[in-house]
């Protein structure tokens, strides 16, 4: 039974239908799946009760937006740039480029709007849009410190021709000739797979694939360079001499990482791998429920774990408390609660949690705006803080709701 009072968002219900295994592959989704097949398909799924968007409503995190929006203002001004033939910031009419689009201020407010729109019918951040605004304008600063660090590394090929950008998506593609293009499509029908390539610069002597990363150095991006090395030269429409990638760099907030090139032969390789890699990934969502594969660092970062059951049985929980050093100060628990306590919290035994017995006592202390609960009410919390405290002459387990914490109730 589930209160008609909450929005559907806030039951901790799984989808009605799983979705169909990708038509076209690429590294994130690949990645996606070989970490979870389950995370992948609860997030791809249809909610319809939820709302009409794609998939399940997206989680807001900051740092993840940051990125978007300064991706979104490096495209922008490169495709700027390039389109008047400009090869640096320090060419004489990137000044009047800049003044034409409005400058760095009106250009990053303009990609924090289209940011934010994203999230304007999401149920997920129901009445928490200011709040959200308020944090990434805050970040305006660093956003601009960030894209400017980076185009003033950058170095443009003018381009031959007053040519157009094309490659943004699947239509209308044409050859590519020299100069610079930002945001370039690649893709290969017959393996399978696409992917966006962040600059791609064309010279006789070179041809370079940059991607731009906005955090930390992870080990996959050189390989994920390398794929897009490799749809580069299968790509028939874009690049239909099929001429080699000769330089991948991939560029950092403090400073760039050249990427080895691959050989003809490395790949060939590297396509095989892939063909099988594609292969053992769409089998892996074609069988329903898909497989769930736990560890700390996958489920740690899932966004829709409150939707898996597999994740809330004790035998996962305890596989997890073994990659744990230590008790954390957020976690994640199903509990019951049981009285009133006070104005905003709630006496509770745990039911499910990594690093505590079932029926633990828990003092559960909620936000004033937060949803109406009751007597008997089975909820997950996502990202809660956690504290041990002396109640009663005893150690109770305390337990928080913060502004980046979640509670999902567990239908009866």
């Amino acid at each position: 039974m589930l209160n008609s009072k909450i929005h559907p968002i806030w039951h901790a219900l799984g989808p009605k239908e799983w979705p169909t295994p990708p038509a076209t592959m690429s590294f994130s989704k690949l990645f996606e799946i070989e970490a979870c097949p389950r995370r992948w398909a609860l997030s791809s799924a249809r909610y319809p009760e939820i709302w009409g968007g794609l998939g399940y409503p997206e989680k807001f995190r900051l740092s993840t937006n940051i990125g978007r929006i300064v991706h979104l203002a490096l495209k922008r001004i490169t495709e700027a740039l390039a389109g008047v033939g400009c090869v640096s910031l320090m060419d004489a009419s990137a000044i009047a480029v800049l003044k034409d689009l409005g400058g760095y201020t009106k250009i990053i407010n303009e990609c924090i709007q289209s940011i934010l729109v994203r999230f304007q019918n999401n149920p997920r951040v129901s009445k928490k849009e200011e709040m959200i605004a308020q944090a990434i304008r805050s970040k305006a600063p660093e956003i601009r410190e960030r894209v400017q660090i980076i185009l003033s590394k950058m170095q443009l090929m003018r381009r031959h021709e007053r040519q157009t950008s094309k490659g943004l998506s699947d239509e209308g593609r044409s050859p590519l000739g020299f100069g610079s293009y930002p945001e370039v499509y690649l893709s290969d029908d017959k393996l399978g797979w696409a992917g966006v390539a962040d600059l791609i610069n064309i010279s006789e002597s070179e041809c370079e694939i940059i991607d731009f990363k906005t955090g930390e150095p992870q080990t996959e991006h050189p390989f994920q360079l390398q794929i897009y090395s490799l749809l580069w030269a299968l790509d028939s429409e874009v690049n239909p001499s099929a001429r080699p990638a000769s330089k991948l760099t991939l560029f950092y907030r403090n400073g760039e990482v050249d990427v080895p090139v691959l050989t003809p032969a490395e790949l060939r390789i590297l396509k095989d791998g892939l063909s099988e890699r594609t292969r053992s990934s769409v089998l892996a969502v074609s069988i329903y429920p898909p497989e769930v594969r736990p560890s700390l660092q996958t489920c740690s970062h899932c966004e829709i774990r409150q939707l898996c059951e597999d994740y809330w049985s004790t035998s996962v929980q305890r596989c997890l408390a073994q990659e744990v050093p230590e008790k954390s100060e957020f976690g994640d628990l199903e509990l019951t609660i049981t009285s009133l306590h006070g104005p905003s919290s709630w006496n509770a035994v745990v039911e499910v949690y990594r690093d505590a017995e079932g029926g633990r006592p828990l003092l559960l202390r909620t936000s004033r705006d937060g949803p109406e609960l009751h007597i008997g009410d089975r909820i997950r919390v996502l990202d809660g803080h956690l504290a041990e405290v002396i109640y009663d002459e005893s150690e109770t387990l305390l337990l928080t709701i913060t502004s980046g914490s979640e509670i999902f109730f567990v239908p009866k």
